[in-house]
């Protein structure tokens, strides 16, 4: 059961949102302002670099990449609602199903953007 377990885990991250490069907020923003010109100067900035680094992939993996999915899972929820018709008798039977099933496709979409590299553009 553990190997299998290690197998899923390792499925799940071979295409992690996060490996993108649109996808990643804080390490580009690293990346960009904070790059030594000279050899001597990047491996003097070595020890302090890597762990800044790692903590700006797990930010953005676990904190900033799932808020920037938000809205877009938000607007995939609200497809429960859409082309309703206006029978009224019909709305109070079906209403509590469309509840559940948008809690549902909110957290399934939330889940697929953010392990899955995705257009993040809402409609």
């Amino acid at each position: 059961m553990k190997k299998l377990t290690l197998v899923f885990l390792l499925l799940c991250f071979c295409s992690c949102a996060v490996l993108s490069k649109k996808n990643r907020y804080t390490l580009d923003f690293l990346d960009e302002n904070l790059d030594p010109e000279s050899t001597g100067a990047r491996i003097a900035l070595a020890p302090v670099a890597i762990p800044v680094g790692i903590t700006a992939f797990v930010i953005d993996g676990f904190l900033i990449h799932p808020i920037y999915s938000l809205p877009c899972a938000v607007d995939d929820s609200f497809w429960v609602f859409r082309e309703v018709s206006n029978t009224y008798v019909l709305e109070i039977i079906v209403f509590p199903m469309r509840i559940v099933t948008m809690l549902a496709t909110f957290l399934g979409s939330e889940i697929v953007r953010i392990t899955i590299p995705i257009h993040l553009r809402c409609k």
